[in-house]
């Protein structure tokens, strides 16, 4: 089975991570994001982002999502690696814990639009 719809983002903060010197591009971003479509749900991600001179960027993070699949509660932990490249974000990811465990390794992706939405597929 494939899951498909569309996370919007509602919260986006970012800050420079001060473990390492400001120039080194390396950014924190804690996000809050809401599913509809096939998951109907609410999630959490925390993002390390390293951008280069253009304003592009590579990123990896985990996301803790809450909701439900055709009617089932799930709790997902996702693990992403992506990027941001001319204005698009878009992400490879894990489940690496599913409760009940149906999801669990299930590969997934996603690709932003427009306003803070992305459309994903699971599975």
């Amino acid at each position: 089975m494939t899951l498909t719809g569309t996370l919007q983002i509602q919260q986006w903060q970012e800050i420079p991570d001060t473990d390492f010197a400001q120039q080194t591009g390396l950014k924190t971003a804690l996000v809050k994001q809401s599913y509809s479509g096939d998951i109907q749900g609410q999630s959490t991600l925390k993002y390390q982002l390293k951008y280069n001179d253009k304003g592009d960027a590579h990123f990896t993070g985990f996301e803790m999502l809450e909701g439900s699949i055709n009617g089932t509660s799930y709790q997902l932990t996702l693990m992403h690696t992506g990027q941001f490249v001319a204005g698009v974000a878009s992400s490879q990811f894990t489940v690496i814990a599913s409760s009940p465990n149906d999801w669990l390794n299930a590969q997934g992706e996603f690709s932003s639009t427009e306003g803070g939405q992305a459309q994903y597929r699971l599975g």
